[in-house]
């Protein structure tokens, strides 16, 4: 085997442990959001602002917006 190659377990879960597994997805589904083809972009920019986490930089950019009412433009 060379260095470079790992070996996969399987994990075998009990009916509560998947049933538990599934739970948690769906809760963590309920907080996505899809941003189609400006992901590339955000990723790109999350890191050249040094943020680890898509939601602290989520919080950094949305504390940045204006809290006043403007105008939207595309």
């Amino acid at each position: 085997m060379a260095d470079n190659e790992t070996i996969k377990i399987k994990i075998i879960r009990t009916e509560d442990q998947r049933k538990a597994k599934r739970e948690f997805g769906r809760a963590r589904a309920k907080t996505r959001i899809n941003i189609g083809d400006s992901f590339q972009r955000w990723r790109e920019l999350r890191g050249l602002k040094g943020f680890k986490s898509h939601p602290e930089f989520a919080r950094f950019l949305l504390d940045r917006y204006p809290s006043r009412p403007a105008t939207m433009h595309r």
